[in-house]
């Protein structure tokens, strides 16, 4: 469903600020909207073996949350978190796989 959705997020012409994704539940779709928000803030590991080099994102950069979700109106809970990093444990599996 992630994969889906981001898809969707890499095709949109909007700016991410109009770029809406709707789940069943409400605290699920916020936590989409915020990992969408953080877009800009991963960490990345540079790879690199006999002239090859690589990049792998890590995770996201938790220092910037705060400023995010301010901006896009979201307070975070702590069910929000848990959601964000579930989300961002199926998108570094999915970004990996490729």
């Amino acid at each position: 469903m992630i994969e889906r959705e981001l898809a969707k997020v890499a095709k949109s012409h909007l700016p991410p600020a109009e770029r809406l994704t709707e789940l069943d539940e409400d605290d699920e779709g916020r936590a989409v909207r915020l990992f969408q928000g953080m877009a800009t803030q991963w960490n990345w590991s540079v790879m690199g073996a006999g002239g090859i080099i690589g990049r792998m994102a890590t995770g996201l950069r938790y220092e910037a949350l705060p400023a995010v979700s301010a901006a896009l109106g979201l307070a975070v809970d702590r069910q929000m978190f848990a959601d964000l990093q579930l989300i961002e444990a199926e998108a570094l599996s999915a970004m990996a796989a490729r």
